[in-house]
């Protein structure tokens, strides 16, 4: 094995309706970097750490991947001072917002 597969930061934006601006805004990278050098550091670990939260949204929303996008990107989360998963994500608060969506599926909040 030659290491992590690379996780492809165009496709995401994609399917994220993101342009490469707001991804690089985001992800806390230069937009060069998205284009020029997508497998670096610090694209693979935004998209990493995105998909584990939407992974977390997606099995709590019932599978609707349609469902769990909108909600990363636009459900104002009252514990986070209203913030988005998306914005927590980029805040590097990736674990917390994964123990909010677990403890969503366990009914203890919501």
């Amino acid at each position: 094995v030659d290491g992590p597969t690379v996780l492809s930061a165009s496709r995401f934006m994609s399917i994220m309706s993101l342009d490469l601006n707001a991804f690089a805004q985001l992800a806390h990278v230069h937009r060069n970097t998205v284009s020029r050098a997508p497998a670096s550091h610090g694209v693979q670990t935004f998209l990493r750490t995105s998909v584990r939260v939407l992974r977390a949204a997606y099995d709590v929303s019932g599978h609707d991947l349609s469902r769990a996008i909108f909600w990363y990107q636009h459900e104002p989360l009252a514990p986070f001072g209203y913030k988005t998963a998306e914005t927590l994500v980029s805040e590097g608060r990736a674990n917390d917002v994964i123990g909010y969506v677990e403890s969503l599926r366990a009914g203890f909040v919501g």
